[in-house]
């Protein structure tokens, strides 16, 4: 797979300038797997002080981004990169970031503090790889291994441990023994990570294409953060979102677990609201057939849950959204599409409580089909029924 010529520029700025320079991680990993990566980290020999000079001399925007890691990033105006000069990391003292960083010159010792196997190669840009753990092989048997001792790896950064699981989702690979042993051994040290950094993580192994299998097999390591779920048997039939699978995997929990898995979480206000709301909605125990026809209670649910939560809701279901698509498109379920409004009411001589209350009357009375929404016609419902 080629290179970006801007990438290939970042490098080749670096060997004129005496340094070595080699694509690292995530990207060579997708390029070897034939899949366009998504970013491109290089590692190299210059430190930060030099890499700064180097891209800044040749008029390149280049900016300190790594603090102690040393990483700069690195734009030319079509594309940017970051770049790290090859370190040695020790001690993990707060399970994520390294207590002492040594920048080194050898990419070898650069590569043996990363994660996996298939994330701990580099490739030059003359297209060398540089390969000391196997990654190239690992991938081609489609297994994921820890460089290294698993144990080591994983104390340095337990997220480590859903991160793998993300990996084994998203590539269909296999954990090799000793990391798999180890994923499972050290599951309760997620108990120490921040609560955003776990959920950043789980959305992500949620998001890919078929988590189950993963799912089912370390469902002792999920049940670490998620206490009480179940394995939800049609979860990869879904769509790939995070938030609808996470409510699949917890909604038969009792609502106060519900309720505190999922404020254990530290969702967004949004995200909570989706959550929360789902579940009302599945315990609400409305009939699948009136949201497959989209009748009087699914109309209901709409102008209360709003469109999205239904729609979710029907994926949920695995129903047919061809009557709530019409409906969406057609029906009234919104005050706003009332053909009257509140100063309609001020006319009639209305005011103050007694407009919303009409109004949310007359959109129930539209719903369930009581009364047309035309102007007069809903004039006429209110007098009628002595409301105005």
């Amino acid at each position: 797979m080629e290179v970006p010529k801007s990438i290939s520029l970042f490098c080749e700025l670096l060997e004129q300038n005496g340094y070595r320079a080699f694509l690292v991680g995530g990207c060579v990993r997708d390029m070897l797997m034939h899949e366009p990566p998504h970013d491109y980290d290089i590692t190299t020999n210059a430190r930060p002080e030099e890499l700064l000079a180097v891209f800044r001399k040749s008029g390149l925007r280049a900016v300190k981004i790594g603090g102690v890691c040393g990483t700069v990033s690195v734009s030319d105006g079509q594309q940017s990169a970051e770049i790290t000069p090859f370190r040695r990391e020790s001690g993990y003292t707060d399970f994520r970031r390294p207590d002492d960083v040594t920048f080194v010159d050898d990419v070898d010792e650069d590569l043996s503090r990363r994660d996996f196997t298939m994330n701990a190669m580099a490739l030059s840009k003359a297209g060398d790889l540089t390969d000391r753990f196997g990654g190239k092989e690992d991938i081609a048997n489609k297994m994921l291994r820890c460089v290294g001792n698993p144990y080591d790896r994983f104390r340095e950064d337990p997220l480590r441990i859903l991160r793998a699981m993300r990996f084994l989702a998203r590539f269909s690979f296999h954990a090799e023994a000793h990391t798999k042993t180890a994923m499972i051994s050290l599951s309760h040290l997620l108990k120490l990570l921040s609560a955003e950094r776990i959920f950043s993580e789980l959305k992500l192994l949620l998001e890919t294409p078929a988590p189950l299998s993963v799912i089912a097999e370390f469902i002792d390591v999920l049940k670490v953060i998620l206490p009480g779920f179940i394995p939800y048997e049609r979860l990869d039939f879904l769509p790939n979102n995070s938030l609808l699978r996470l409510f699949c995997l917890l909604y038969r929990c009792p609502s106060d677990l519900y309720r505190n898995t999922v404020l254990s979480l530290k969702p967004s206000t949004s995200e909570k609201e989706f959550l929360f709301g789902l579940y009302s909605l599945q315990n609400e125990s409305i009939n699948p057939l009136a949201f497959l026809f989209f009748t009087v209670p699914a109309r209901h649910a709409l102008r209360r849950y709003g469109e999205e939560m239904v729609e979710r809701y029907l994926d949920f279901l695995e129903l047919d959204k061809t009557a709530f698509t019409r409906y969406r498109s057609n029906g009234v379920w919104k005050l706003s599409q009332l053909a009257v409004s509140g100063s309609d009411f001020l006319l009639l001589g209305m005011e103050g409580a007694k407009i919303g209350t009409a109004l949310s009357l007359l959109l129930c009375a539209v719903i369930e089909e009581k009364v047309q929404n035309e102007k007069e016609t809903l004039v006429s419902f209110l007098k009628g029924n002595n409301l105005c």
